[in-house]
């Protein structure tokens, strides 16, 4: 879809539209490359106001450098300067060149470049879809998946992970993601972190049992009380959680001397 000119800008017409110069590697200097490209951009903006273009490309760079809110607020700008008519048109403009670069973005393997033009073109059109690009932002976010759990499971903790932040930045509402990744800062005794990611986790479902039991575990090397209170919770509900049990009671018999309390709990386990 996109020519690269000398000087680096791509000024070729696709549907109508000016496409923008981004960066062809966005793990190399990208902060660099997206800032010289909006200095680039706002200076078109000075020059000829009118050329609504340069407003698309100076926002799809505020977009992919993470500032979504800046992104908006330079498209607003230009969609104010047009009458009904031609903001919709310009609409549409701007929904095809999201959609360009997102499939170029992800062709080039930047996942997280792609998953944001295609969450902004969807956010602008809600008629809008591309189902080939969903499809493969699916896939590829899976597979993100199968192998942050590969290497949690081997031990490789670093990489493990650094490829569930990754995995994160596609999905920052994933509970499960969340919820492992605690348990990997678990395993390398880093509680608070742990604790702040099983947080995260909960704050966006809170309705998985499991997932208490996890901040059981981690509470206890932090605060022993507040543990048995995860526990209570996960049994809260699931009433299967074995382990809940065992752990709550071994809290109250070893740490707390209450073995009454503790024999009570195991009763419960067992009813």
């Amino acid at each position: 879809f996109f020519f690269q000119a000398e000087d680096g800008i791509r000024d070729h017409c696709v549907t109508g539209v000016q496409t923008c110069a981004l960066p062809i590697s966005m793990s190399a200097n990208l902060e660099n490359n997206l800032s010289e490209q909006i200095a680039y951009y706002q200076e078109q903006i000075n020059a000829n106001s009118e050329n609504v273009a340069n407003y698309w490309c100076l926002g799809l760079n505020y977009l992919l450098q993470g500032d979504e809110l800046a992104a908006q607020d330079v498209w607003m700008s230009a969609l104010f300067q047009g009458t009904p008519e031609e903001v919709e048109e310009w609409s549409k403009d701007l929904v095809q060149l999201l959609d360009n670069t997102a499939s170029e973005q992800y062709q080039l393997g930047n996942l997280l470049a792609a998953k944001q033009c295609y969450t902004m073109a969807q956010q602008i059109d809600e008629a809008y879809q591309n189902e080939l690009l969903e499809s493969q932002l699916k896939t590829s976010t899976a597979r993100l998946f199968q192998e942050a759990f590969s290497l949690a499971q081997s031990g490789q903790h670093d990489a493990a992970i650094a490829k569930h932040q990754e995995l994160l930045s596609l999905e920052p509402e994933n509970a499960v993601v969340w919820h492992n990744l605690a348990l990997i800062y678990y395993q390398i005794c880093q509680y608070w972190n742990a604790y702040q990611a099983l947080e995260q986790s909960l704050k966006i479902d809170d309705s998985v049992g499991l997932h208490y039991y996890s901040l059981g575990l981690i509470l206890e090397s932090l605060n022993r009380e507040k543990a048995i209170e995860a526990y209570e919770k996960a049994i809260e509900l699931n009433e299967k959680l074995v382990d809940a049990y065992n752990r709550w009671a071994n809290i109250l018999y070893q740490e707390l001397n209450q073995p009454e309390e503790a024999t009570a709990i195991l009763r419960r386990a067992i009813a």
